[in-house]
Order: C-alpha cells, then structure tokens, then sequence
C-alpha cells in the first residue's frame, strides 16, 4: 500500500511540474506576441509535449489524479489552439499589435517631425468631434421632426373624430 501511495505522489508531483511549464511556456509566448521574443519557443513547447505523453502512458487509478491531469490537458489543448490562432494571425498580418506596430511605423515614416504629426493627431480629434456632434445634432432632429410628426397625425385625428359630431348636433338643433 505505502508503495502505491508513493506512485500517486511522484504522478501528482510531475503534473505540478507540468503545469508550472505550462504557466512559464505561455508567458513565453505572450512575449512572443507582444514582440520581446523574437523566436517562437517552440522547444519548449516539443518538450512540454513530450513529457505529457510520459504522463499519458501510466495508468492512472485514483479519480482525482484522472480528473486532475483531464484538466490539465485541457488547458494544454486550449492553449494549443490561441497559440495558432494568434500565430495565423501575425502570418496574415491581421493580429491587432502587428497591425498597431504597422500603422505607427507608416505614420511615422509619412510624418518627418514629431510636432507635425502631434498637430496632425490634434486635426483629426477635432474632426471626428465635429462629427460626432453633427451626428448628434442630427438624431436629435430627426427625432424632434418624428414628435412633431406625431403631434399632428395625432392632431388631425382628433379634429377629424369631433367635426362630424359637431355638424350633427348643429344639425339637430335647428
């Protein structure tokens, strides 16, 4: 029995070293993709990899160390699949840092003093505030235009309603 205990323990602490590889491999690629680390770390993932099928292999008995390394291959997988996604995304150049990075260098490039480009920044604020309120100002009459709409439909209703009875009872007394 003391020896079975012993197995559990070394399983339990492998999946602990599993997952702590894992939190360090996915700081990696954040890195990764927030431009610090120039080179996927790829071997590190093959490794990781590597020792899961370790893992895979041993029979596991008790239930909680089932679930536990179920959850840890999840996670694994998960991880697996936002990694190639992001990584489809620098390919095809639509991943939201490559794409910010992109657009300052040409902003940068078309703009030969930095006092130009802040003044160009100030510009387009100011524009798209214009905008906005023109957009605004606008709503807001359509939306006044579509009241005084209402209020004579609904005027015009009701003139309609109280003209036959008042010719009829002008008609009546006479």
């Amino acid at each position: 029995m003391a020896r079975r205990e012993k197995v559990d323990r070394i399983l339990l602490q492998r999946m602990a070293v599993i997952e702590q590889r894992m939190n360090v491999l996915k700081l990696a690629y954040e890195k990764y993709f927030a431009g610090t680390e120039a080179i996927e770390p790829l071997k590190d993932r093959e490794s990781l990899k590597r020792d899961m099928r370790d893992i895979d292999r041993i029979s596991m008995n008790s239930t909680r160390e089932k679930y536990r390394w179920r959850s840890v291959r999840a996670r694994m997988s998960s991880l697996e699949n936002y990694w190639q996604r992001n990584i489809v995304m620098i390919e095809r150049g639509t991943h939201p840092k490559m794409k910010f990075r992109a657009d300052n260098r040409a902003r940068n490039r078309s703009t030969s003093g930095g006092e130009s480009a802040a003044a160009d920044r100030l510009t387009a604020q100011r524009e798209a505030r214009a905008k906005a309120e023109v957009e605004e100002v606008t709503a807001m009459t359509t939306v006044a235009a579509g009241i005084v709409t209402i209020k004579t439909t609904f005027a015009t209703h009701s003139r309609m309603e109280t003209a036959p009875a008042a010719t009829a009872a002008a008609s009546n007394t006479s």
